[in-house]
Order: C-alpha cells, then sequence, then structure tokens
C-alpha cells in the first residue's frame, strides 16, 4: 500500500497525524543502527501492519495506545529483518563463522579481533548478556534491564543501576583485551 493510500484511508488520523506517527517510526529505526533506506522500508511496512491492526481490532488502538502500538511493531518488524539478515549471512557464506568479523583481510586488524573476541568469552554471562544489548542489538538501558535475570528481586534493576553495570563491563573487557594483548606478546 502507497503513502497515499495510507493517508486517504483516514485509519491513523490525519495527514499531519500520520506524519508524526511515521517520522516517530523512522526515528526510532535509525536509532537502533539501521541505514536509512532500511528505515524507510521497515517503517512503511510497520506502518501498513498498524493498518491492518486496527482495522481489526478498532477498539484495541485508542488515539493514545497508537504510538506505543506502532514503535512495537516497529521494533518487531526490525528484529524479522535482523533475523532475516543472519540467517542469509549464514547460509551464503559457511567459512564466516562471526558476522561481526572485519571483512578485509588485514591481518593486524583480524589478530584484534580475535583478541577482542577472546577478551568477550573470558567475560561472565551477564557482562557478555549486557554488552550484547547494549553494543550489537543497541537495546536502550530501560530494554536491557526488562531482560536482565532478577535474582532475589521483585523489580527489574533501575536503568541507572544498568548504565553501572555495563560501564563496569565495559572495563573489565577493557582489562581483559590489555591482558591478552600482553600474554600474547610475552609481557607480564
Amino acid at each position: 500500500m502507497e503513502s497515499a493510500n495510507l493517508e486517504e484511508s483516514g485509519i491513523l488520523g490525519s495527514r499531519a497525524e500520520l506524519g508524526v506517527l511515521r517520522r516517530r517510526i523512522l526515528a526510532y529505526l535509525i536509532s537502533r543502527g539501521v541505514g536509512r533506506q532500511t528505515a524507510e522500508d521497515l517503517t512503511q511496512d510497520s506502518l501498513v501492519t498498524l493498518i491492518d491492526l486496527v482495522r481489526r481490532e478498532p477498539e484495541r488502538y485508542s488515539p493514545e495506545r497508537l504510538v506505543p502500538a506502532a514503535i512495537t511493531t516497529a521494533r518487531n518488524k526490525l528484529l524479522n529483518h535482523w533475523k532475516k539478515k543472519s540467517t542469509r549471512n549464514e547460509s551464503e557464506s559457511l567459512s564466516d563463522s562471526d558476522p561481526a568479523a572485519p571483512e578485509t583481510s588485514d591481518p593486524e586488524r583480524e589478530a584484534r579481533f580475535s583478541e577482542l573476541r577472546a577478551a568477550v568469552q573470558r567475560l561472565g554471562a551477564e557482562c557478555r548478556k549486557v554488552l550484547y544489548l547494549k553494543y550489537f542489538l543497541r537495546y536502550s538501558s530501560r530494554e536491557i534491564a526488562e531482560r536482565l535475570p532478577r535474582v532475589g528481586q521483585k523489580k527489574p534493576p533501575t536503568e541507572n543501576a544498568v548504565n553501572v553495570r555495563t560501564s563496569r563491563c565495559v572495563q573489565e573487557l577493557r582489562e581483559q583485551f590489555l591482558a591478552g594483548r600482553a600474554r600474547s606478546r610475552g609481557v607480564d
């Protein structure tokens, strides 16, 4: 469905409201590290899906619930996009075991990447999870807090606690990386 048809449908409000909704979705996707063209495509997909949802269940999607529903739809579209992209990358090349590996044949860069991978493996499971969510999936502190285990707590950790934890994990990764480099060069 084209943008003009979305505007004429009136399901998501006026033309101005649709523009605001579109910009919010686009900004969300771009903030997650998606390229402009992919973000545009995912935004359009999200709007089409949202219109379909509103048509099927209009009582569920009041105007104040439309933006959260749009962001949730965009997040789901983005996750599906990443899953498809990851599956494509795996099937295209069996020799590339790590999609984050450097694409060049620069031996020095490959060595640093290998040292970094080893340093990440030496981290605890929680630090690996926090760093993966923060820097690979680009989750916000709030989103990370929702996904961390709640050991002896009824509520998830605060965003500030996640930020402190992230900083400590980055520091630990830095120490592991430097220690690994020193070991590989024979320096104690």
